[in-house]
């Protein structure tokens, strides 16, 4: 028996054929194997019972009165009913059996049949067949139901990080702008929709030029979030001054800040960490007060045509509630400039090693003079696609 179904009984055979012995023939057979079986003695009445009882299996002799084999075979295949069609006809007839087959049979057997169990295998295997192609076509209906889904999930994905693509270009700081005497510029690049990569900077007391960096662990929207997070939480913490006795207290310390990202970070269960160069310029004093927290590669100062390493250590935010960001102060003279990028250049080098990487990077900061050179000699003008994000600050002391 078929392996779609262990119960025959549940299937119904159309049998149409105009010889009496060779239909009840039929007809006895495979009653005894448990199907269900309707009969008819012609073309026509077979049409009519086809109609009403929807059999899994057509059986017809060719040669007919009035509506013979072929035109019962035409008739069902333009209905698309997809119903095996099996021909049992008298010998002599091979071109038509070869039409038969050609219009969509699924077997063709010469009376008379000596050995039924083969007719009963056919049958088995029609049934089967037609369960499987029914399967693929549900497969096939709910795949492509699938993929629309997904295609509309992608495209309202696509509209809504086109929409926070554009609030985090909104939030960037405008380019080449200039506080004072110092002057801050900029590129920035996502690898996806939107970058986990963020940078800015403000004036504060008309004295501090205040810029950072940052790196937010993974991509794309949950990384673009803490970005947000991140902005309004620096420049809250630089603007919102506390007093003591009605007078202004000393001014946060970049490594002050850190701390404070860090416990907020970590309050608020973001499940990301942050690596992060923050930066406090005393125009006043001209003297760069900054802290990192574990962003590589490491700032760099561009003095005289020769760019070098600044120092700093410290952990990602986000990470370990007890931690330390040490403060470091460089004087700044004039034209020095202060360079900051996310570990993405790395990825445009494709040296593999880091300290040919670093070392590649302080070349590229030698022979630049503005962000724009540095995109350039970096190469990032030629690439539509970047692997990793991008971005890249530079302030400049007047």
């Amino acid at each position: 028996m078929t392996n779609v179904d262990s119960q025959p009984n549940r299937y119904t055979l159309l049998i149409i054929e105009d010889d009496d012995i060779v239909r009840d023939s039929l007809s006895l057979y495979f009653s005894d194997c448990g199907y269900n079986i309707v009969a008819a003695e012609d073309g026509e009445m077979g049409l009519g019972l086809f109609a009403k009882q929807s059999p899994d299996v057509v059986i017809s002799d060719l040669k007919m009165p009035y509506v013979d084999g072929l035109s019962v075979l035409e008739a069902i295949a333009e209905q698309g009913r997809n119903v095996p069609f099996i021909v049992v006809s008298g010998a002599g007839k091979m071109h038509e059996s070869v039409r038969a087959l050609r219009l969509g049979a699924h077997d063709y057997f010469v009376k008379p049949i000596v050995d039924m169990e083969i007719l009963e295998l056919s049958i088995e295997r029609a049934i089967e067949q037609r369960y499987l192609k029914e399967q693929n076509q549900r497969y096939r209906t709910e795949l492509e139901g699938a993929n629309e889904e997904l295609n509309q999930s992608l495209r309202t994905l696509r509209q809504d990080h086109k929409a926070a693509l554009q609030i985090q270009r909104a939030m960037l700081p405008q380019q080449a702008l200039q506080i004072a005497d110092g002057m801050i510029s900029h590129f920035w690049r996502p690898s996806l929709y939107v970058s986990g990569d963020f940078l800015d900077c403000f004036d504060v007391e008309n004295r501090f030029t205040v810029f950072y960096l940052t790196d937010v662990s993974g991509h794309g929207a949950p990384a673009a979030f803490v970005t947000v997070f991140l902005k309004h939480l620096s420049t809250t913490l630089l603007k919102a001054h506390r007093t003591h006795k009605g007078q202004r207290r000393r001014f946060n310390t970049p490594s002050d800040i850190l701390e404070e990202i860090n416990r907020q970070l970590i309050s608020a269960n973001l499940d990301r960490h942050a690596t992060m160069f923050f930066g406090i310029v005393d125009r006043r004093k001209r003297i760069l007060h900054y802290s990192v927290a574990g962003h590589l590669p490491l700032p760099i100062l561009h003095r005289d045509g020769r760019a070098v390493y600044l120092r700093g250590s410290g952990m990602p935010l986000g990470l370990l509630e007890d931690n330390e960001w040490p403060n470091s102060s460089i004087m700044l003279q004039p034209n020095d400039q202060i360079v900051v990028c996310s570990d993405g250049v790395f990825e445009l080098m494709k040296n593999g090693e880091l300290i040919e990487n670093e070392s590649q990077l302080l070349k590229v900061v030698e022979k630049s003079h503005s962000v724009d050179e540095i995109v350039e000699n970096l190469g990032l003008n030629e690439k539509n696609d970047v692997p990793d994000d991008i971005a890249i600050l530079l302030f400049q002391l007047g």
